[in-house]
């Protein structure tokens, strides 16, 4: 079980993530949830 804080800090590092990676930007969160 994932805590909710850790849940949006992942969320959270998934955007930014996928902000500065262009090639991956078109899968967004999809693959992490």
């Amino acid at each position: 079980h994932v805590s909710a804080k850790l849940r949006v800090f992942i969320d959270w590092v998934v955007e930014l993530m996928a902000a500065h990676a262009p090639m991956t930007n078109h899968q967004k969160t999809t693959s992490m949830s």
